[in-house]
């Protein structure tokens, strides 16, 4: 839970940490058997926003290179299990995804987020992969 381990369980406390937007600062995907790196010289961007009414929206982008940017994005309903996030997603660009449920082992550090998902069958490379997205806090500005 991102914190003291001997510290009682305070689901809505944790939550308060997720509230807000979050920029991506870095993604690492490797070869869930040998740990190579998948990605070299791709770049990505994105933003996730999760509200006080349970709402999360994410907007990733990919770049390879020699390839035209890709874009993946959804909305979904979001709850906590324990180190746990899960997006019950309601739409998103890829169909597939739409009426899941994507786990993501959650850490917070200072002002960034690590979200974790299962080790899973990459759609770029059709390989078992482990995948980390750490985010930033965006400030607000006014």
């Amino acid at each position: 839970m991102s914190g003291d381990t001997n510290a009682p369980y305070d689901e809505d406390a944790i939550a308060r940490k997720f509230i807000g937007s979050w920029r991506l600062v870095n993604v690492t995907r490797q070869d869930a058997e040998t740990g190579e790196n998948l990605d070299v010289g791709v770049t990505y961007d994105g933003y996730i926003a999760y509200t006080d009414d349970r709402r999360v929206t994410v907007i990733i982008t990919r770049k390879a290179p020699g390839e035209e940017r890709y874009i993946t994005c959804y909305g979904a309903r979001w709850t906590l299990d324990g180190d746990n996030v899960i997006h019950h997603v309601d739409i998103g660009t890829r169909e597939k995804r739409s009426g899941t449920q994507q786990v993501r082992h959650f850490r917070f550090h200072d002002d960034r987020l690590t979200l974790t998902p299962p080790v899973s069958v990459d759609f770029v490379h059709k390989a078992p992969t482990k995948r980390s997205l750490e985010w930033r806090r965006v400030q607000r500005t006014v």
